[in-house]
């Protein structure tokens, strides 16, 4: 939904490209798989999901500070 053609002007700002944004999710989701399906993760899929998580981390932090007033 975030990358879709109509949604991706309001995101843009946030993510940057959407490449970047591809492949961070596509990080995320193979430490994901690896986990869940108890196969484990190798350690390329460790790092690279901690990355995307660091990288998801510093992208959303000027959002968190903005909702964080509505709490």
């Amino acid at each position: 939904m975030i990358s879709s053609k109509i949604n991706w002007k309001v995101f843009e700002d946030s993510f940057g490209s959407k490449g970047t944004l591809q492949i961070r999710f596509s990080q995320l989701g193979e430490l994901r798989n690896g986990i869940r399906h108890s196969r484990g993760a190798t350690d390329i899929a460790i790092k690279d999901g901690e990355a995307a998580i660091s990288w998801f981390s510093s992208v959303l932090k000027p959002v968190q500070a903005v909702l964080e007033p509505l709490d």
